[in-house]
């Protein structure tokens, strides 16, 4: 894969997606909750890591990023593991959304303020944002590359 073509391509769908934020209406700074980036990002790790063992994991990711050809065996077995790891991605969003949820749920118990309530959801909401967003521009390109090489 080119890296300069798959950055550029990033860089488009970052740009596309800031400017659909901004034509809603939007502001970019809802959009943005570390904790949900971290449950997105590491919460897939250790069921990668004690399938696939550590080595076989990022040696899988950095395959579409070598520039020596590889066995097809190979590539085929390191677009299914980027392909679990997208799986893992989504079902990290989603638990995600449940912990952000079930706490909302908590909140309404309570006599606090609707705003609390809106941003409480809007945070729930951000973590499947993130796993999609991820999904789209790192996890799809390198297992269609991964793919198309075995």
């Amino acid at each position: 894969m080119k890296l300069i073509n798959y950055l550029l391509g990033v860089i488009v769908v970052l740009a596309v997606t800031v400017m659909i934020i901004i034509a809603a209406g939007n502001i970019l700074i809802a959009y943005v909750d570390m904790l949900s980036l971290l449950i997105v990002l590491l919460l897939p790790l250790p069921p990668m890591i004690g399938l696939f063992g550590w080595k076989r994991f990022w040696s899988s990711l950095g395959l579409a990023f070598r520039r020596e050809a590889a066995d097809p065996e190979e590539y085929r077995h390191a677009a299914e593991v980027v392909r679990f790891l997208g799986r893992l991605i989504y079902l990290s969003a989603v638990l995600g959304f449940f912990i952000a949820f079930i706490g909302l749920l908590a909140y309404y118990k309570t006599d606090e303020t609707t705003e609390l309530l809106a941003a409480n959801f809007g945070v729930s909401l951000v973590v499947i944002f993130y796993a999609i967003v991820l999904n789209l521009i790192l996890i799809e390109p390198i297992r269609a590359y991964l793919k198309s090489r075995s």
